[in-house]
């Protein structure tokens, strides 16, 4: 194909049955830009994308100061309307574009910060648990201490009880040995006598001090004895 880009513009100006040919051009995408066709050049010597069909778009290239006064043809007229609103089309569609990345920008930020959130929440409802655990633990820990202290002090007041008991015995063999003791001192005393010499009959009466030895060591074995059991 040997068609320079004039022929090629030409023949799409005359499908159009365009005359005002000045204000228009072809153009082609090239490596993600925007390029007019360059109307002395071959087609296939240009930067044209390797495909086929090749494709292109017819564009107004020139914008007239007064569209009244300059532009006859109403062809023309109307191709610079469709033009205006595909130009007013793209940029809204291209800023309906750009808010919704934006959106998605912003629905992305709250996913993550409702992801953390849930994290956070999951690692403080696990914290929860083991505390809970733990309190659960330590409050059954507390009841066994409490039962053993429970116990401890019944068997410490049993024991203050029999030590009552005992002491109030103690008390008892003490009081009945210091009676016995008492008696015994009693009738181990010598009665008064008149004089150097005493009557036959009192001597008769006193007991001998063998016997008050051996009255003391039966006591002295009984309070020993009670002692021991007590």
């Amino acid at each position: 194909m040997d068609w320079k880009g004039k022929d090629l513009f030409e023949l799409v100006c005359k499908h159009l049955v365009l005359k005002e040919t000045w204000f228009f051009g072809l153009q082609y995408v090239a490596n993600g830009m925007d390029t007019w066709l360059k109307l002395d050049k071959k087609v296939l010597q240009q930067d044209v994308p390797k495909e086929d069909p090749l494709k292109f778009r017819f564009l107004a290239k020139f914008y007239p100061e007064n569209v009244s006064e300059e532009l006859f043809q109403d062809i023309t007229q109307h191709l610079f309307f469709l033009q205006h609103r595909s130009n007013e089309t793209a940029e809204l569609l291209a800023e309906k574009v750009q808010i919704a990345e934006d959106e998605a920008k912003l629905l992305a930020q709250d996913a993550v910060e409702a992801r953390h959130e849930l994290q956070r929440l999951e690692l403080a409802v696990l914290k929860s648990k083991d505390e809970m655990r733990m309190m659960e633990k330590k409050m059954r820990e507390s009841d066994m201490i409490t039962m053993k202290l429970l116990q401890e002090s019944d068997r410490r007041a049993k024991e203050v009880e029999m030590l009552e008991q005992d002491l109030q015995k103690a008390r008892e063999a003490e009081r009945i040995t210091k009676q016995r003791l008492l008696e015994l001192g009693n009738i181990c005393q010598p009665s008064p006598t008149k004089g150097l010499t005493q009557d036959t009959s009192e001597n008769d009466n006193k007991i001998p001090r063998q016997d008050v030895d051996t009255e003391y060591k039966r006591l002295s074995l009984e309070i020993e004895k009670e002692r021991i059991l007590t």
